[in-house]
């Protein structure tokens, strides 16, 4: 993820999907955050519209889910009594 300020451009996160010992795992790293390096979030529930990545052992989030509706995507962290949604919406072409 990133954000645009006066044209200039500022990474804040990559994202990468792997696959290890054949588990998938959701692995974002966070610039400033765990010396640059990923935590992985291990797929836990899966459907036709909805990812459910979690680790209990992260601070927060400790959950990542994403669901399509349509052709937007709802997503959200949350851990302990903490949720955040993000809302994604599909660009027109």
């Amino acid at each position: 993820s990133f954000f645009v300020e006066n044209s200039d451009t500022t990474i804040l996160e990559t994202i990468e999907i792997k696959i290890i010992d054949n588990e998938t795992f959701y692995c974002p790293a966070v610039v400033n955050q765990n010396d640059g390096e990923a935590v992985l979030f291990k797929l836990t529930s899966t459907d036709p519209t909805q990812l459910v990545f979690e680790n209990a052992q992260h601070d927060f989030p400790n959950k990542i889910c994403y669901n399509q509706e349509g052709k937007n995507i709802n997503a959200w962290i949350e851990g302990g009594d903490k949720k955040i949604p993000f809302y994604m919406k599909a660009l027109e072409h």
